[in-house]
């Protein structure tokens, strides 16, 4: 009787380990998805920006080139975040009420020509989370994302 409870006890124990495992690591595949997803979409919709502003045909306005109407659906239109200067920069106040939406395409806005991967961009989410949970939440996003782009 016992040398046929073994081999259900050894399956039942590795369901376990099994659920215990996807229990543990779904919510970050989960983010990271969603992060590949944000990021195949804002290169994207920004390669077709650069094509329709680069088009000798096509004369965009002052307002197409300074607030491109794609960053509007990532949440980082120009006029939300503007400082008395007259500035782009947001700041921690901001980064703290965003989404992961917003996070995700601020990163490879502030990125520049650099095209950090899936894993960069949810490390550099965590690190800006932690920086700005931790110091002056006036800093502006850009400085901490760049400083970050400085240590990988």
């Amino acid at each position: 009787m016992l040398a046929r409870m073994k081999p259900r006890l050894l399956v039942l124990g590795g369901l376990v380990v099994i659920a215990i495992v996807i229990a543990i690591f779904a919510p970050l595949i989960l983010e990271l998805n969603q992060i590949n997803t944000i990021r195949g979409h804002y290169r994207l919709e920004k390669a077709v920006y650069e094509e329709l502003i680069n088009d000798p045909v096509r004369n965009p306005t002052v307002d197409q080139l300074v607030n491109p109407e794609f960053l509007k659906k990532y949440g980082l239109s120009r006029d939300q975040y503007l400082d008395s200067g007259g500035y782009f920069l947001p700041n921690g106040e901001h980064w703290m009420k965003w989404k992961s939406k917003t996070k995700t395409a601020a990163i490879l806005l502030f990125a520049g020509k650099s095209d950090p991967s899936t894993w960069t961009i949810y490390r550099m989410i965590q690190m800006t989370d932690d920086y700005y949970a931790h110091n002056d939440k006036n800093t502006p996003v850009v400085k901490v994302v760049a400083a970050i782009m400085k240590l990988k």
